[in-house]
């Protein structure tokens, strides 16, 4: 059986990540934008 090879999607240097958190109104976001943040920080 072969493989199915994945399609080659190109390299984009300038391509962004834009996230979309919604919450409660009053309701501490801190532990959620903390765990995020360093989440992100190990891609760079």
């Amino acid at each position: 059986m072969s493989a199915l090879k994945q399609p080659y999607l190109g390299f984009y240097p300038d391509a962004e990540l834009v996230l979309a958190l919604v919450r409660p109104a009053g309701v501490d976001h801190s532990r959620i934008t903390d765990t995020i943040q360093n989440r992100l920080r190990q891609f760079g």
